[in-house]
């Protein structure tokens, strides 16, 4: 199971009735850390690291910085003075890992820090004069100190931008500390900082060759994900059969407690096997092979209840189902990922690269060689290629703007994407389009990476580890695309340790045909839950639009599925809080009918 822990702030006279009996219901939670100040609840006592002289915990995974990280257990006194100096600033500067630290630095104010990649989940809110701070809204909720309500001005936001992550959630008085955040409280103050930035790590080193970014990259990668490995002994790794996993899997090959499952769709595209199987037999890694099945899916069922904002689709509840079956079977402590990977090896398909070397380099044989890469990696000619880096010079811009989907919304919904500019899109003046782009990738995936119910096995992304994010920073964008390759450095750097078949794989399939049955199948039932739904009373979506992409009588078009995937998910999401209740208590009946005005929850 993974990491739970609730964090109550404030004195122990203020502090919710009835707490404490409340809490006590839940499994396998217990008292971990009392002071005046504060109280940490957690289900695993062994993750929590208290800080001397009640200055604090570190709760979750800290590892040592390179050349050989190593999971700490005891902060040194030096140490523990320094991240509270500093809060926190030492934490990010001298270590990593997936955690939350709690720094007292007065009788009532409290700085809460979230570890810039975001590994482990963090969710906040005020009940009367204490703050409350949990890892998952499930247990806010369970405890009783949150009432669900749904935010239907984020929900509006969010269907144009699902993976632009602001510390808005789809549930009233409910905010989430965003990674790299410092969350500063007291009894009358909150104040947000961003400790972290992209910005502070794109030098790039003038004297190192791309043999040295490679091996760089290579040791950093393979470091980090072994002492993952180390803290998490048995794990089950998803092996796609791409490049991300499989660097994933080299990394881990000589890990005693390592099983790998692929999954297929049986069909063409949706069948990875034989690349899954060809990284396995080179690794000698043991593999398991399952088949996404419809019988898993229900597609009225939602995915996302452990989440304070709908993600995801039905389509996952296949793999997900086989997953928590062999979790328990298995006796899994984590499952590994090559999520982010495309984000942090900067796979771009633009003219950005091009741009870059001009502006760094100057006209010359370099930034000619990066116009034939790109033409290379995405099929354009010469020519197209000089048009797209002419208009991307001309632009001139260097804030990246986030694209709205209006797609099934009602017209007016389209002018309340979220005002929240996250810091690390605000680039400097000097930073050039792909960095940019390469940033803006990297948060696109911190709103995607949420992982599975706290009750299963927690979900590592090693890829998203803060050394390797940092590495791949300081890399310029043009080494990311030589001869044509996407994620280029990558492929250098596990060259010795990955099959050919692998390292030469220019295209990737997928469970998309899966994704499309699971449509195809439930059109009469998703049209009947869009149609008749709380999105629609909410006035959020384009009825007639719906209606007309799920005409019974024929397939969905190809362009619709993953966008009506979404909406049904979030659909369902919203019938499942608003007839929420904690344990013990009758479900809320369902709210009235309501209307969705801009600038209004």
């Amino acid at each position: 199971m993974a990491l739970r822990y609730l964090l109550l702030i404030g004195p122990q006279k203020d502090r919710p009735d009835g707490i404490q009996t409340r809490i006590d219901l839940l499994t396998d939670f217990s008292l971990a850390i009392k002071s005046d100040a504060f109280c940490l609840y957690t289900n695993s006592h062994d993750r929590v690291m208290p800080l001397s002289g009640d200055r604090g915990a570190i709760i979750g995974d800290i590892f040592t910085r390179s050349p050989a990280p190593r999971a700490v257990k005891r902060i040194s006194t030096d140490a523990e003075i320094e991240i509270a100096r500093t809060g926190g600033r030492h934490l990010i500067h001298n270590f990593w890992g997936g955690y939350i630290s709690v720094i007292v630095t007065s009788g009532d104010a409290f700085e809460i820090l979230r570890d810039p990649s975001g590994a482990m989940p963090c969710y906040y809110a005020k009940v009367g004069p204490t703050w409350v701070i949990a890892s998952d809204i499930n247990l806010l909720c369970d405890a009783g100190l949150v009432t669900p309500e749904i935010n239907w001005l984020f929900m509006a936001s969010h269907f144009l931008a699902f993976d632009y992550r602001t510390e808005e959630t789809g549930l009233v008085g409910v905010k989430e500390l965003l990674a790299g955040f410092q969350l500063r409280v007291s009894s009358a103050v909150r104040e947000l900082q961003c400790l972290w930035t992209p910005w502070d790590h794109v030098t790039s080193d003038p004297t190192e060759t791309v043999l040295d970014q490679a091996h760089r990259l290579r040791d950093v990668v393979a470091t980090c994900i072994r002492a993952w490995a180390e803290a998490y002994p048995r794990i089950l790794l998803g092996l796609s059969g791409g490049l991300d996993s499989s660097i994933v899997a080299a990394s881990l090959a000589h890990h005693a407690d390592l099983i790998a499952l692929t999954m297929t769709t049986g069909e063409g595209e949706g069948d990875e096997r034989s690349y899954a199987r060809a990284v396995a037999n080179h690794l000698r890694v043991e593999m398991l092979e399952g088949f996404h099945d419809l019988s898993d899916v229900e597609i009225s069922r939602c995915t996302s209840t452990h989440l304070p904002r709908p993600l995801s689709g039905a389509f996952g509840q296949s793999e997900n189902a086989l997953k928590f079956r062999l979790a328990k079977r298995l006796g899994i402590d984590a499952f590994f990922s090559g999520i982010g990977g495309d984000n942090v090896f900067c796979y771009l398909r633009s003219a950005s690269p091009i741009v870059d070397r001009l502006k760094c380099e100057g006209p010359g044989f370099g930034t000619l060689r990066t116009l034939n890469d790109v033409c290379l990696l995405t099929g354009c000619s010469f020519s197209e290629a000089i048009h797209a880096t002419c208009r991307t010079l001309r632009a001139g811009s260097n804030q990246y703007a986030w694209a709205p989907n209006t797609q099934f919304l009602r017209p007016e919904v389209s002018g309340v994407l979220s005002s929240d500019r996250h810091p690390w899109l605000d680039a400097p003046v000097t930073a050039v389009p792909g960095k940019i782009a390469h940033a803006a990738m990297i948060l696109r995936i911190q709103g995607t990476i949420d992982g599975f119910p706290r009750t299963q096995p927690t979900q590592i992304n090693p890829l998203l580890s803060q050394p390797i994010v940092e590495a791949c920073l300081s890399i310029p964008s043009w080494r990311w695309c030589e001869a044509g390759q996407n994620r280029s450095m990558a492929r250098k750097a596990f060259s010795d340790e990955l099959p050919t078949a692998i390292l030469d794989r220019r295209s990737k399939g997928g469970p998309t045909s899966f994704a499309y049955d699971v449509i195809d199948r439930n059109q009469t039932v998703l049209r009947d839950i869009l149609i008749d739904g709380e999105l629609v009373r909410a006035n959020l979506l384009n009825i007639e639009a719906i209606r007309s992409a799920l005409p019974i009588s024929r397939p969905v078009r190809n362009a619709d599925y993953m966008r009506l995937s979404l909406l049904v998910e979030a659909e369902t999401w919203v019938r499942y809080w608003q007839a929420y209740a904690p344990r013990g208590v009758r479900p809320r009946p369902k709210t009235p009918d309501g209307a969705y005005e801009r600038g209004k929850p």
